[in-house]
């Protein structure tokens, strides 16, 4: 997946599915093996802002940047 996003071959679509596989891992692995993560059940919050961040890079601050 690095290689596909540095690569900025299908951008969008690269962002979605990691948004989606990084939100799918945490909610198992809140429900799942929470016990056994850094934050406990906190962990999902440090998901979620990463997901933000994805979702921002891409979908926000990038056409503005090609826009420019």
């Amino acid at each position: 997946m690095a290689i596909w996003i540095f690569s900025r071959r299908w951008s969008h679509f690269s962002a979605m599915m990691q948004i989606i596989l990084v939100g799918v891992m945490n909610i198992l692995e809140f429900f799942l093996v929470s016990h056994l993560l850094l934050w406990e059940k906190f962990n999902i919050l440090f998901a979620f802002c990463f997901i933000i961040l994805v979702y921002y890079q891409t979908f926000i601050l990038e056409p503005k940047l090609e826009n420019e």
